[in-house]
């Protein structure tokens, strides 16, 4: 059975699903029909196919089609399906040359370009030539088939290897345990390695025997929902979820700029532009979020993560809510971090989006003084504070800051900044004058902070020692699942489609 990729062809400009006939394998820049004429190939028969190709630096990169698919052989003799694509580009000598790919090199460059924010949403795509992997893809081993290859009659003759590939289903064996980088009450985070593609992710485990006995079931299938049902640019992205016996696995995004709060807390405080620049990212998520109906409740700089050169990616969606299409009402429940509750939360009178706003006020202060406002360890002080205490800032915090700020922690949810018509109101407020939405959307603005500035985006420096330390071995082997364990998470399995779903 093969997995329904969403696909564009560059050539037509036409989108379908991999599972109609006439589209071949695909990683979203790739579809065509693909021929399969019955012969045999020799290495006699391909003496001039191994021309070497020049292609200029730069130079545009046409997909053109896939011509067929054939069979080729490894070195232990196992079979494996083989995808010719002809390729051109008319600054190249010769123009036109063919390559290679096994099933598993299309899923893999899915993921490449997929981390490099080539995917599919309401405002289109960006072109990939720029991007290594693509011309990488189209490029390598040029005109040098395996041998021996021989071609298939049809695409049902694909070998039972090929149909493994796409019908396996991941689970742990895939991915090898590197470090650990975070935990919680209900389980941890690891940085994985996925085996097969060499793609690096953060997998947070959670123990099911935790969620059950905190009455967390549905707070973690909504999370399971909203993750697999979100593609934005500065939220975490699932790639994968599945399930043992006693435990619950995401596979998420490995950010290794670790947590805003990590860096917070040695920065002390942050200058105007670099908070501007957070702040401004992590409302284009929750705008995105509120449009689906989702409300998050549980923004703080612990959430809040880093990406390899810095850009801002949300994350942990245990206590989000959908069905949620009102600024100041829908839903009900007492949740979220003590110091950042609104007064509306705080009080239960319900609340709706707004609430979302409040806590990025909160966060915007702590980002440029260090402290969220009203901090205090006396739990019920704090509480008293958050609902009657007059807002006061340091000297060095703007007009311009402390304006927004107000605003969104005005205690009047339906007066409240970002409370009449959502995200708009904060985008047109002075604080962001400079800011171009579109180009930030588009993370064609370069990040004030590379976190990774030392270290080669792949390693655990930017969290804490407390947890990279911890031992690994308590992550699940494969196992039978017990039905009624999977029952009470049923649902939860899910796989990234492609690039451009």
């Amino acid at each position: 059975m093969e997995e329904d990729f969403l696909v564009r062809d560059l050539n037509t400009g036409e989108v379908g699903n991999m599972s109609e006939s006439k589209y071949a394998p695909d990683v979203g820049y790739l579809s065509a029909k693909a021929e399969a004429p019955s012969a045999l190939y020799d290495e006699a028969d391909l003496k001039g196919a191994a021309e070497r190709v020049e292609i200029p630096k730069g130079a545009t990169l046409h997909f053109q089609n896939i011509t067929e698919f054939s069979v080729a052989k490894d070195a232990q003799s196992n079979q494996y399906a083989v995808y010719t694509l002809v390729v051109r580009s008319d600054a190249a000598v010769p123009p036109s040359w063919r390559v290679y790919r096994r099933y598993q090199e299309f899923r893999n460059l899915s993921d490449a370009l997929r981390g490099e924010y080539y995917a599919m949403d309401e405002r289109g795509s960006k072109d990939p030539q720029t991007s290594s992997n693509y011309r990488k893809f189209l490029t390598q081993m040029a005109n040098q088939p395996p041998f021996p290859m021989e071609r298939s009659a049809s695409r049902s003759s694909a070998p039972a290897e090929s149909k493994d590939e796409v019908d396996h289903k991941v689970n742990i064996d895939d991915f090898k345990l590197i470090k650990v980088i975070g935990k919680g009450s209900f389980g941890k985070v690891t940085l994985v390695e996925h085996k097969a593609s060499g793609s690096m992710y953060a997998m947070k485990v959670l123990k099911k025997a935790n969620v059950v006995k905190r009455k967390q079931v549905e707070h973690t299938r909504t999370e399971r929902r909203v993750l697999g049902g979100v593609n934005h640019p500065f939220i975490v992205h699932l790639h994968y979820a599945f399930q043992t016996d006693s435990k619950l696995y995401f596979v998420l995004d490995y950010c290794p700029g670790g947590e805003l709060f990590f860096h917070l807390s040695r920065m002390k405080k942050m200058p105007e532009h670099m908070a501007r620049f957070y702040t401004a990212e992590i409302t284009l998520a929750l705008e995105c979020l509120h449009e689906k109906g989702i409300v998050y409740r549980d923004l703080k700089p612990e959430n809040i993560l880093l990406d390899e050169i810095g850009h801002v990616k949300l994350a942990d969606f245990g206590l989000a809510k959908e069905g949620i299409d009102s600024t100041v009402e829908g839903a009900k429940s007492l949740c979220g971090t003590p110091e950042y509750l609104s007064p509306e939360i705080l009080d239960r009178k319900g609340h709706g989006t707004a609430s979302d706003w409040w806590n990025l006020g909160m966060v915007l202060f702590e980002m440029l003084t260090g402290l969220p406002p009203w901090y205090t360890t006396d739990r019920q002080k704090l509480f008293d504070s958050l609902r009657h205490a007059p807002l006061e800032f340091p000297y060095h915090v703007s007009r311009t800051a402390q304006s927004i700020i107000r605003g969104m922690l005005t205690r009047d949810p339906s007066e409240r900044l970002g409370g009449k018509v959502g995200a708009e109101e904060l985008k047109t407020h002075a604080f962001f004058a400079a800011v171009d939405w579109e180009a930030l959307y588009d993370r064609r603005l370069m990040p004030p902070f590379n976190p990774c500035s030392k270290s080669d985006g792949k390693d655990t420096a930017n969290f804490e020692r407390e947890f990279t330390n911890m031992p690994t071995q308590s992550v699940d082997v494969v196992g039978r699942q017990n039905r009624a364990a999977s029952d009470t998470f049923q649902g939860f399995t899910f796989e990234e489609k492609g690039v451009m779903d």
